[in-house]
């Protein structure tokens, strides 16, 4: 603050020095201006003081310098005055934090405003909501004047500044008037100079006897507001995407029905009294770019649209060129793949047990094979080998077979065996009826490691690849397969017949999607998310109504009506698709099997037919070889061995 005022006394010195008329008939006038300032300025915290940044002309006078001096003189130091000179290149002003919410402009022709509002955007203090107060330095003729007034609050109009007030001395009086317009008055809708209102007036008498006592008559009015909360159905431009379950477009009645953002632009146009008036882009927020390029973005900076909405977030390319409200709603960008597939049905029968069990399995059928052929052969029956191989599949599928054991040791064992048969041809049966009737899943891809590995294609809008930028491995050879889509919903319908692609999308998009079941996709799990971002609506840069819609998206946020339209936005697709579903399913609700659940056991049976066959040649060849020729076979030991009794 001692800083400013520094340079206030320092610039006020060098004004004094170059300046040939100290005498100007106008300093009468400056107790009126400075009433007008004290009224009319904002001052939200006294103690730190609003900015006011003051602009002279090219030749600057002594009148200029007093006014400057009589703001500074105000014992309430409710403002701090920043000097500019637009002829001038501003020194770096980066220090300056906080926006200007006072601007101050000397004018001597409505030529000169253009390059004192180019000085101020060229600012980090620059705010076009701020109030602007205007000062005519010339006297003119009411014609030449009401033209001068009206050119600058055209020009001021261009640059989105609405809250402008311009004063002026009435040629051959002792009056200061200020003149203004309404924005919404009448059927305006802030689009064009209509109207212009003298809304206060300061007469000053100065003393014959003491020309330095001067008496003030200034009864200021009560300040109407420039916005007011009813807007008379003005007309809300809103460009927006087909984004469920932020806005859903009905095609009959070509509008956009419901929908989070849909519901809240509703709420906002109902308090205001406006008429939304829509326009539907064919690109999806996940393809924004980070571009004034971009259709969307161009049409709130040509005026085409004043606000866009469908699931937008705010980042900082696009804080260069658009304002954005204050966030409303959370959502996750996050990748979807499909969701595990069942395994083949005629791999159903293998993944009864694991590749342990069934070698256990197929091991204990040859070792009582073995046992039941030395029993046959301890009593001096002729069946072979092979055929006691099959007895003992036999009674371990629970099937029927004849063998008559004559030893207790045998019939003990055999007896064992018998329970043992019982007891896995039932577990068999019950798994096999479990396993047909609810097929296993594949492995389900579920986080970038394992998508990487699976050697899938990316594919994804340009919002992704602004934030999927980590060094790591994984997300390097994610990078490199990593294909941009013109259309995320045709590249997320892909899902549904396309098990090697992940889609970076929305998560809330994804699980309220028309195009894709939620059945047939799977999202990774938040701990996976590529970034999580705040929801919010894009507005023109310093949009005049966004403080009145900030004002209504809280209180709707603290009454809790988002989280309802979104319960309310997930019940209804839920119906849907159980509706859906049940129209699918059967009457009766079984699972009707078919020759694809019985295709693994055909399989088998059709190999054990192709094994004998060859056995069968194999022995009949083998049998040829070997007629003429001394037996020669493994079995002749155990022949010996169960020949001996004595063992038994």
């Amino acid at each position: 603050m001692k800083g400013w005022l520094c340079y206030i006394f320092v610039f006020i010195k060098l004004v004094r020095a170059f300046s040939n008329n100290d005498h100007d008939v106008q300093h009468d006038s400056i107790p009126c201006i400075r009433r007008f300032c004290q009224h009319y300025f904002r001052s939200d915290i006294a103690m730190k003081g609003s900015l006011v940044i003051m602009n002279l002309t090219p030749s600057p006078s002594t009148f200029q310098t007093r006014i400057i001096e009589s703001l500074n003189e105000d014992v309430t130091h409710e403002f701090s005055v920043m000097i500019k000179d637009s002829r001038k290149k501003h020194m770096n002003a980066s220090h300056v934090s906080e926006k200007a919410q006072n601007y101050f402009m000397f004018i001597v022709s409505y030529e000169d405003v253009n390059s004192t509002v180019h000085q101020w955007r060229s600012l980090p203090t620059w705010n076009p909501m701020a109030q602007v107060m205007g000062l005519f330095t010339e006297v003119f003729d009411p014609e030449i004047l009401a033209e001068q007034i009206r050119n600058v609050f055209d020009e001021l109009l261009l640059h989105n500044m609405l809250n402008v007030n311009l004063m002026y001395r009435k040629a051959g009086t002792n009056i200061v008037e200020m003149i203004t317009w309404f924005p919404y008055e009448g059927e305006n809708c802030a689009n064009r100079i209509v109207n212009l209102r003298v809304i206060d007036n300061c007469e000053y008498q100065v003393d014959p006897t003491n020309t330095s006592d001067i008496n003030v008559v200034f009864n200021p009015k009560r300040k109407e507001k420039k916005i007011p909360h009813h807007l008379h159905g003005c007309s809300l431009k809103i460009s927006s995407s087909v984004w469920p379950p932020y806005t859903y477009y009905d095609s009959e009645s070509g509008e956009f029905t419901k929908g989070i953002e849909v519901l809240l632009v509703q709420t906002i146009a109902k308090v205001l009294h406006l008429t939304t008036v829509y326009n539907v882009l064919n690109e999806t927020r996940e393809n924004r770019l980070s571009s004034k390029l971009t259709p969307g973005y161009v049409d709130l900076m040509d005026g085409t649209s004043d606000v866009l909405i469908g699931g937008m977030d705010e980042d900082s390319n696009t804080r260069k060129y658009l304002s954005s409200s204050i966030p409303y709603y959370q959502d996750d960008q996050t990748w979807c793949v499909a969701n595990a597939k069942p395994e083949e049905l005629w791999r159903n029968i293998f993944n009864l047990f694991s590749t342990t069990i069934w070698s256990l399995i197929i091991l204990v059928v040859f070792l009582m094979a073995s046992m039941l052929y030395g029993f046959i052969k301890m009593d001096h029956k002729s069946e072979n080998f092979m055929w006691m191989l099959l007895a003992s599949l036999s009674v371990t599928m629970g099937l029927t077979t004849i063998y008559d054991p004559k030893h207790t040791n045998a019939r003990i064992v055999f007896f064992i065996f018998l329970f043992y048969g019982l007891l896995f041809s039932t577990l068999f049966n019950s798994f096999l009826v479990g396993v047909l009737t609810n097929p296993r899943q594949k492995e389900q891809i579920s986080n970038l490691h394992q998508a990487v590995a699976a050697n899938l294609e990316f594919n994804g809008g340009t919002v992704t690849l602004e934030h999927f930028d980590a060094k790591d491995e994984v997300t390097t050879k994610a990078r490199k397969s990593y294909n941009l889509c013109d259309n995320i919903d045709n590249c997320f319908y892909k899902l549904t017949f396309n098990d090697y692609l992940a889609v970076a999308t929305s998560r809330e998009h994804a699980m309220n999607s028309p195009v894709v079941p939620t059945s047939d996709i799977f999202c990774f799990a938040k701990a996976d998310n590529i970034y999580t971002f705040s929801v919010a609506m894009m507005t023109k840069k310093y949009y005049h109504l966004l403080p009145q819609m900030n004002s209504i998206i809280r209180r709707v946020s603290e009454f809790g009506l988002l989280e309802k339209w979104a319960k309310d936005n997930s019940a209804a697709t839920l119906e849907l698709i159980q509706s859906s579903d049940s129209g699918n399913d059967d009457d009766d609700g079984l699972v009707v099997l078919t020759v694809g659940h019985i295709t693994g056991a055909l399989m088998i049976m059709f190999l054990g037919y192709a094994v004998a066959v060859c056995a069968f040649v194999g022995e009949i060849i083998v049998a040829k070889q070997i007629s003429s020729s001394r037996r020669k076979s493994c079995w002749l030991f155990w022949d010996k061995v169960f020949d001996n009794k004595q063992y038994f």
